[in-house]
C-alpha cells in the first residue's frame, strides 16, 4: 500500500532542475563545458519534439555558467549534446538507476530512460528520468565533498543487548567528478542565490552569514504514464549546500503537489520556509555544541 511507502527510497519521481547540477558537473569534468561560451535560450528542436524553456520566451543569449543560474533547459540540451554517451557514464557514476543499498527493504532503483534521443534529452534537465531522494542526496555528497561521493546514512550505531556498539562512519561508494570539478559547481551554484539577474533563487534561499550554494527545481508529474495538469500538479524541489566554500550540510526538500495559496503563494516561498529554517537550524546548533 502507497500509505506505508517510505518514501526516502521506494517511490521513484522525476526529480526536475536539481538534476541540472549533475548535468553541469558532468560537462565540466568531462571538458564539455565552457563556461563563457553562449547560446541562445528559448527552444530547441530534438528530432521531432521541442523543447521550451520553464519561460518559453526564453532569456535571450546567455553563457552556460548563467544556465545553471537560470535553470535553463536548453542549456543543458545542448550539453548533453556536447557530451554524447559520455552523460549516461557520468549518471551512471553518480549512482543512478542502481540501489544506494540503504539497508531499507523494499528499495527502487529508479529507471534511465535512454532508450531514444528525446529522452536522454530530457534527462538532462530531470525528465524523463526515475529517481529516489537517497539517489539524489548520494550523488549530491560527490558535489560537497570534492568529488568523493558518501553513501546516505541514517544509523549512527547499534548497540546490542550486552552493550557492544556497532559505529557506522562515512562510506565512500565513489569518485564521479574530479575535486576541482566539484569545487566549481559549488561555484556556479552560488550564482542561483546570489545572481539578480539570473538567479532563480536569488534572494530566497540565502542565509545571513553563510556562503550558501543552492539549485532550484519544478517538475511537471507524470502518473501511470500520464501527465498530470491539474494546477498544483508539481514537483517543487531545492538542494542547498553551506558554506561554500567548506560544506558542512546539504539540505534537499521536495514538495509534491502541495496547494500554493495565501502567503505562500510563491513555490519557493513555500519551499525555502522548510530549507532555510532546517539549515539555520543546523548552523545554530552547531555553534551551540562548538561553545559548550
Amino acid at each position: 500500500d502507497a500509505v506505508w511507502q517510505n518514501m526516502l527510497i521506494q517511490t521513484p519521481y522525476e526529480p526536475g532542475s536539481t538534476m541540472k547540477v549533475f548535468t553541469v558537473a558532468a560537462a565540466l569534468d568531462s571538458g564539455n563545458l565552457n563556461e563563457n561560451e553562449t547560446f541562445q535560450s528559448g527552444k530547441i528542436q530534438v528530432y521531432d519534439t521541442t523543447i521550451s524553456e520553464w519561460k518559453p520566451e526564453g532569456k535571450g543569449t546567455m553563457t552556460y555558467r548563467q544556465a545553471l543560474a537560470w535553470s535553463s533547459n536548453v542549456g543543458m540540451v545542448h550539453l548533453e549534446q556536447k557530451m554524447g554517451t559520455t552523460w549516461q557514464q557520468y549518471l551512471n557514476k553518480f549512482g543512478f538507476g542502481k540501489t544506494t543499498n540503504s539497508g531499507l527493504p523494499y528499495e527502487e532503483v529508479g529507471a534511465i530512460n535512454d532508450k531514444n534521443p528525446v529522452d536522454t534529452a530530457m534527462s538532462a534537465f530531470g525528465q524523463a528520468i526515475g529517481v529516489t531522494n537517497f539517489q539524489m542526496m548520494q550523488g549530491f555528497t560527490a558535489i560537497a565533498n570534492k568529488g568523493t561521493m558518501l553513501k546516505p546514512q541514517i544509523v549512527t550505531k547499534i548497540t546490542d543487548d550486552e552493550g557492544k556498539e556497532k559505529v557506522y562512519g562515512p562510506e565512500e561508494v565513489g569518485n564521479p567528478i574530479k575535486p576541482e570539478t566539484a569545487d566549481k559547481v559549488l561555484d556556479y551554484m552560488k550564482d542561483t542565490v546570489e545572481d539578480e539577474v539570473y538567479g532563480t533563487g536569488y534572494g530566497v534561499y540565502n542565509i545571513d552569514g553563510v556562503n550558501v550554494s543552492a539549485k532550484t527545481g519544478t517538475a511537471q508529474i507524470f502518473d501511470g504514464g500520464q501527465l498530470l495538469t491539474g494546477p498544483n500538479d508539481y514537483l517543487y524541489s531545492v538542494v542547498q549546500i553551506a558554506p561554500t566554500e567548506n560544506p558542512e550540510y546539504i539540505m534537499y526538500v521536495t514538495l509534491k503537489k502541495p496547494t500554493i495559496t495565501g502567503e505562500h503563494g510563491d513555490p519557493d516561498k513555500l519551499v525555502s520556509d522548510i530549507s532555510n529554517s532546517m539549515l539555520k537550524h543546523a548552523f545554530t546548533v552547531d555553534v551551540t555544541n562548538s561553545q559548550d
